[in-house]
């Protein structure tokens, strides 16, 4: 039996998804000590059959429109503050394949072992399927937190974050809703 201290919920912000979600949240449901929430970001009535195949394996929360990743996130994190009052945090992930099961456990168990930091996954730059604009963007912003905030982050734009109870609960009241929210949440956390 899984104990209270290791309730940590899955939360995977979606727009427009591949089938490569369904794999994730299935390789993950197989693990029946997790919980999977997966907001569905206004995807539209051509990604519904995804959406219904997915709630067989996890909460499918849905956004009538494309509000952003921040605000599917906070959708996530509103979810799992009312739903698993027990849950120590969340970690976040991508729909999108960057992660794999292996490093969201990880990720899963460092916030365990760490229940009051922010824990951030971290991608490899070197490898060949990360595209130019992603490293341009990740080296553009590294340099911002090294020198505007005084902190050393390898990947400020990972998906793949272990995020405390309360600091969820700070960010929910995070006006953004796009995808600087991430950014935000770095910024906040120092």
């Amino acid at each position: 039996m899984q104990e209270k201290k290791d309730i940590v919920p899955i939360v995977i912000p979606s727009y427009q998804p591949t089938d490569f979600i369904y794999n994730l949240c299935e390789q993950l449901s197989g693990n029946k000590s997790l919980s999977i929430v997966v907001v569905d970001d206004g995807s539209g009535m051509n990604y519904r059959d995804i959406f219904n195949r997915l709630s067989m394996k996890a909460v499918v929360l849905h956004h009538q429109e494309n509000f952003g990743k921040g605000a599917a996130l906070k959708s996530g994190f509103n979810y799992v503050l009312n739903h698993f009052p027990e849950a120590i945090g969340c970690v976040t992930a991508d729909a999108d394949g960057q992660h794999s099961t292996m490093d969201i456990l990880r990720c899963r168990q460092m916030l365990i072992e760490n229940k009051n930091s922010l824990i951030l996954g971290c991608r490899n730059f070197d490898h060949f399927d990360i595209p130019w604009k992603s490293r341009l963007g990740n080296q553009l912003t590294r340099r911002f937190c090294h020198y505007f905030m005084g902190i050393s982050v390898s990947d400020t734009q990972t998906g793949l974050r272990g995020i405390p109870r309360d600091y969820m609960s700070q960010l929910l009241n995070e006006k953004s809703n796009r995808y600087e929210f991430e950014m935000k949440m770095l910024i906040k956390s120092t």
